[in-house]
């Protein structure tokens, strides 16, 4: 499989490489392809975006974003939070600044499926032992 797909930007067609892209936002009738330089605008739906992004790197997390699996440093019920560019660079002026993005009910379940999660089994015995472990790294810490 190819690791990029063209888009139109007036009247020429330019690369973009799947590793670039960091998400797609529905925005009224048109997409924002916002990659590591700059931002495409399509004229098509989410749904058809969506079928052209492989979905062991892409995933739909809200009924208006698509988001890259790699890009994604933490998220809850509610958010997730983007990482910050490659190297220490900035990204383009002009790019939407977003570092966090909603995460809808109906796409949660599709979220945890597409990453992989380590069970972490917390019951009281364990944070008993993980505040104690804590309290005796401090002590440790202050000694020296």
């Amino acid at each position: 499989m190819q690791e990029f797909f063209y888009v139109r930007k007036n009247a020429r067609y330019e690369q973009v490489k799947f590793s670039e892209l960091l998400f797609v936002k529905a925005m009224r009738g048109y997409m924002q392809l916002v990659t590591e330089s700059q931002v495409y605008f399509v004229l098509n739906t989410i749904e058809e975006v969506q079928k052209y992004l492989p979905p062991y790197l892409f995933c739909r997390t809200h009924r208006s974003y698509i988001v890259a699996l790699h890009r994604i440093v933490a998220f809850d019920q509610f958010k997730l939070n983007l990482c910050d560019p490659p190297g220490g660079k900035q990204y383009s002026p002009g790019l939407p600044s977003l570092t966090a993005l909603p995460v809808g009910k109906a796409y949660r379940k599709n979220l945890r499926n597409s990453i992989t999660i380590i069970p972490n089994r917390m019951n009281k015995n364990v944070k008993r032992i993980v505040a104690n472990a804590a309290f005796l790294l401090e002590c440790q810490l202050e000694e020296e």
